[in-house]
């Protein structure tokens, strides 16, 4: 286990965190069940969880800060979905399945007509017994194939896309419930960091699990996971939390001054995409009503740190295309991902009433929407998306960071006209 989360741990939540208390037996739960494990009979164990329903949010929220949809965005979509359509409709990379699940949505097909969804059950996951019930995962890898290289990167981009946890699959032959997927990666996490005992790899693990749970949880979720640690989701949100303020408080110093500050793989650039997903993970808990009642408070803080970081590091990646045109593919590719994520992350937060409503915002928004339009024009001067398969062939990572990067850029500009929501289950601020 990543020693981060220890260290973490022993700064505490401070008043952040709040005491989980014990809540009521879940309506759903047979008495067979709840009185089979000596545990608290408002947990979910892996005995009692085959009863758990998921809570499926039915408030689909928009941008409060959408962006004119002008013809230069109309044509960067366009470019960026025919990208993602041909290079995620991979039926042998379940990784770029789910990539393209939220851009492309539930019903996204493949080249042979076949749904996505049900192609990425029958094919990647397996079946697992807990307490006598059979339950569905997915794993990091199956044979040499990349599965989902974070705990739960497939859950989170099915919950994300609005697939329904009723939606049956094929699991090794066998007929089981996209639900059966949410339980099961329920009670296979724990994180104690107090005790540097986790089943998560690092702190940059974490994020889509935190966001996958929270999507269909209902209210007050508490689980035992399968070595027996008491869960609840509170306190995993408080975490999170925790991560996200530490590891971004450079950025928080450096804005203070009005400082510039040089990307060493400090704090936050320390996890995958820059940490966006750290971001998204939290604050898509919060906005579900799960952690302490600081937790919203500072996750305000995150949409000025994400404005000033992107604004630093835009003039450092456009420094140095200048200072050494020989690696300006990369830079390029860099710079899709930078501002991809980042039009992503705060129309999310917007959405979720998370960042400021002032004309100053709104300015900043609309900015790096363009700046996203510029990263796909200058990949595309480039002849970068045309190249993809060589690419491919030469640059595995290259190649799955450009089309990530095209299938977040393009839920990032969804999000930002207006055409994409987020869905939650609580009244926002």
């Amino acid at each position: 286990m990543n020693h981060r989360l220890l260290v973490l741990a022993l700064i505490g939540c401070g008043g952040e965190s709040s005491a989980p208390t014990s809540g009521t037996p879940p309506a759903s739960a047979s008495v067979e069940a709840s009185t089979k494990a000596a545990v608290d009979p408002g947990v979910w164990t892996p005995a009692s969880v085959v009863n758990l329903r998921p809570v499926v949010p039915e408030r689909l929220l928009k941008t409060r800060l959408p962006v004119e949809l002008t013809d230069e965005i109309k044509r960067t979509m366009k470019r960026l979905e025919a990208v993602v359509q041909t290079h995620t409709a991979n039926p042998d990379d379940p990784w770029a399945i789910g990539h393209g699940l939220l851009a492309l949505g539930p019903e996204m097909t493949l080249p042979d007509g076949s749904p996505a969804v049900e192609h990425l059950f029958a094919h990647y996951a397996e079946t697992f017994e807990a307490d006598g019930n059979q339950l569905v995962r997915f794993p990091e890898k199956s044979d040499e194939t990349l599965v989902q290289p974070h705990a739960e990167l497939l859950l989170k981009a099915l919950t994300e896309s609005g697939v329904s946890p009723d939606r049956q699959v094929q699991v090794e032959g066998r007929s089981f419930s996209v639900a059966d997927l949410y339980r099961g990666s329920l009670i296979q996490a724990y994180l104690q960091p107090e005790k540097n005992h986790s089943s998560f790899a690092s702190t940059n693990d974490i994020p889509w699990a935190l966001q996958a749970l929270a999507a269909w949880a209902p209210d007050d979720l508490k689980w035992q996971a399968l070595d027996g640690t008491q869960m609840d989701l509170d306190s995993l949100t408080d975490f999170g939390v925790v991560v996200m303020t530490k590891e971004t408080q450079f950025l928080a110093e450096a804005l203070a001054k009005r400082e510039a500050f040089k990307k060493q793989r400090q704090g936050i650039y320390q996890y995958t995409c820059g940490g966006a997903h750290l971001i998204q993970g939290v604050g898509h808990a919060l906005a579900q009503g799960f952690g302490g009642a600081r937790g919203q408070e500072l996750m305000t803080k995150q949409g000025p740190l994400q404005l000033f970081r992107m604004q630093v590091e835009l003039e450092q990646l456009d420094a140095a295309v200048t200072a050494q045109p020989a690696v300006a593919f990369t830079l390029h590719a860099q710079r899709l991902k930078l501002t991809g994520h980042t039009l992503e992350t705060l129309h999310k937060m917007s959405a979720a009433g998370q960042l400021a409503e002032d004309e100053r915002t709104r300015k900043a928004m609309r900015w790096v929407a363009n700046e996203v339009v510029e990263s796909v024009r200058r990949l595309d001067v480039q002849k970068a998306f045309e190249q993809l398969p060589r690419i491919k062939e030469k640059d595995l990572q290259l190649y799955r960071d450009i089309v990530g990067d095209s299938s977040h850029a393009l839920r990032g500009l969804m999000l930002a006209t207006g055409a994409g929501t987020i869905q939650l289950s609580q009244t926002t601020p």
